[in-house]
């Protein structure tokens, strides 16, 4: 049977169901997280600052992982290649 609603998560979901105001707004807020841990992990780096770059690459992968857990349960499906370190398929 086809349906022209998309397949998210492996189900049948009409888009706003999934992506609205409220949904963009936290991606947005995880965003901005992610970007303001990236840039205190680049200082870091630039001022050769090993002790805070340790704890900024730790601030940066918790960052990611919450960004892409509430991907993850909102039904997004990533592709993992490029992840753990994998080398992105081409």
């Amino acid at each position: 049977m086809s349906t022209s609603r998309p397949t998210i998560g492996g189900c049948s979901v009409a888009l706003d169901e999934v992506v609205n105001e409220h949904f963009l707004a936290r991606y947005r807020a995880l965003l901005d997280e992610e970007d303001a841990a990236f840039d205190e992990l680049e200082h870091a780096f630039e001022d050769g600052d090993r002790e805070h770059f340790t704890a900024d690459l730790t601030a940066w992968h918790e960052a990611i992982s919450r960004k892409l857990h509430y991907l993850q349960r909102h039904g997004v499906e990533l592709n993992g290649a490029g992840l753990n370190g994998a080398s992105p398929a081409r």
